[in-house]
């Protein structure tokens, strides 16, 4: 049987195509990813990864997430006339 749950690269890359933000944090820094980063999150076997370059940073171990990942809406600021 078949699982078709969406997994969370799923979830992340239909967020940015959607013109949001995701913002990834380790202790030390943060990565923001815009519209133009979407699919660049993928799974392989059950961890988490992003591109970068040729390779790939790894976000997680299993269900274990090594980062802070948080979903933002892209709202842009009216500009008074």
């Amino acid at each position: 049987m078949e699982d078709n749950t969406p997994t969370m690269s799923d979830r992340i890359n239909a967020h940015l195509a959607a013109g949001n933000v995701v913002m990834v944090s380790t202790y030390g820094h943060s990565t923001q990813y815009e519209k133009k980063h979407a699919g660049m999150f993928f799974m392989s076997g059950n961890n988490l990864r992003v591109k970068r370059g040729k390779k790939s940073d790894c976000l997680s171990y299993g269900n274990n997430l090594l980062v802070s990942i948080k979903f933002y809406t892209y709202t842009p600021l009216e500009v008074a006339q």
